[in-house]
């Protein structure tokens, strides 16, 4: 039904209709028998368009409503969002940019209900294409390459202070390919984690070859003559500038040869350890300890299975089965560190000047080590430990000082 103007006997000029069936309604301009200028369009199910129309569609600018509080004011094609917008949901979500086809298309800024801010290219309603976004819970932002809503392609990511955590190739929103990233690992000495640099070949967010076991190396023909410190160990060293330790360390001038911590991988397809030549940052630390290498070593987080795993530079395996210790006699011990609880036989450690090394390219040097000059002649035992990880179970090396 309609009440309004009419021109030639078509609708024309101010009027209100209601369509057959009652549940459209408009009211506004007609021009030749169509809607046409400025108009309300209404629906039963309560939404509501105000704006532009052209030859009876929604056409132009305008402001649509939905019963749910979602809105949307901006450009309209043949009655579906098309052009530049702001769209706001009942969730909280507010997009600002191109639409094409009532989908997200083109450059548009995405505040999702959580704070989190996307600015960037869209494609099929999610971010496709180049932008940035920011995190609200961490402060943390990625800027690069997206493919349909997860970071896909080449991109990088910053804490909440500039810091970059990781700069390479992504793949359905995860660390994945070539890239150079900061994993998180819990200092054994503190509360707080250390940050360790891993660059190489990623996937599904973590570093293809992590460290999985220590080793202890000598140097070969290495004259360097700088003290052990948590920096400065950045020279890189090839594998054939190490050599294996002998069964037993001798020295005769209170100074140890110098030595590497190895970060390496056991999990390889041959079985065989590989360095770890892409992780950066992992602190060790060396002590000694007066005596033979107990049965009940010590150690920092110790259970039978790394008991088992421990690599203990002693003279290759032994024939007889029988000699080998068994479950009972690797009973976890007590913490022994520089806060040590009483062990049964507790261990007596030599006091040295701190002695720590910090990695790069997966190998910590321990530079002019010597020990106090008050050392007696006999057994002890040396203790190289990774600070950054209480995951890895230390090398014990049988040394005597003559």
């Amino acid at each position: 039904m309609y009440a309004g103007e009419y021109k030639d006997l078509l609708r024309d000029g101010l009027g209100s209709f209601v369509f057959p069936g009652g549940y459209f309604h408009y009211s506004g301009q007609w021009r030749r028998g169509k809607m046409h200028g400025q108009g309300e369009f209404k629906l039963g199910d309560g939404t509501t368009y105000e704006g532009e129309f052209r030859d009876g569609e929604i056409e132009g600018v305008g402001l649509k409503r939905w019963p749910d509080g979602s809105s949307y004011n901006g450009h309209f094609h043949q009655g579906e969002l098309h052009g530049e917008g702001v769209f706001l949901s009942a969730s909280g979500e507010r997009y600002e940019g191109h639409w094409e086809n009532n989908q997200r298309c083109g450059h548009g800024r995405l505040r999702y209900p959580t704070g989190d801010l996307y600015s960037g290219d869209f494609a099929a309603h999610l971010p496709n294409g180049f932008g940035k976004i920011f995190y609200a819970g961490t402060g943390h932002a990625y800027e690069g390459e997206w493919l349909a809503g997860a970071r896909c392609g080449i991109g990088v990511l910053h804490d909440a202070n500039g810091n970059c955590l990781y700069e390479g190739h992504w793949s359905d929103d995860r660390r994945h390919g070539d890239g150079v990233g900061v994993l998180l690992v819990k200092n054994i000495d503190a509360e707080h984690s250390n940050e360790l640099r891993y660059e190489g070949r990623w996937k599904s967010d973590e570093p293809e070859a992590q460290t999985t076991n220590i080793c202890v190396k000598i140097i070969s023909n290495h004259n360097e003559s700088r003290p052990a410190t948590a920096s400065g160990n950045k020279e890189t060293i090839p594998d054939s500038g190490l050599s294996d330790l002998p069964t037993q360390l001798v020295v005769t001038d209170k100074r140890l040869p110098t030595l590497a911590a190895v970060c390496t991988n056991q999990h390889t397809i041959s079985g065989d350890a590989v360095r770890v030549l892409g992780e950066n940052g992992r602190r060790f630390r060396l002590r000694i300890f007066e005596g033979t290498i107990p049965v009940h070593a010590p150690g920092e987080v110790i259970n039978i299975a790394a008991g088992l795993a421990w690599q203990f530079a002693v003279s290759g395996p032994k024939s007889d089965d029988s000699s080998q210790p068994s479950e009972s006699e690797l009973v976890p011990p007590k913490l022994v560190s520089t806060e040590a609880q009483e062990l049964t036989e507790s261990p007596t450690e030599i006091r040295l000047d701190t002695v720590i090394a910090e990695a790069s390219a997966g190998l910590a040097v321990f530079h002019d080590v010597s020990l106090p000059a008050a050392t007696l002649i006999g057994d002890y035992y040396l203790l190289c430990e990774s600070m950054t990880s209480d995951s890895l179970a230390p090398v014990l090396i049988p040394l005597s000082v003559k």
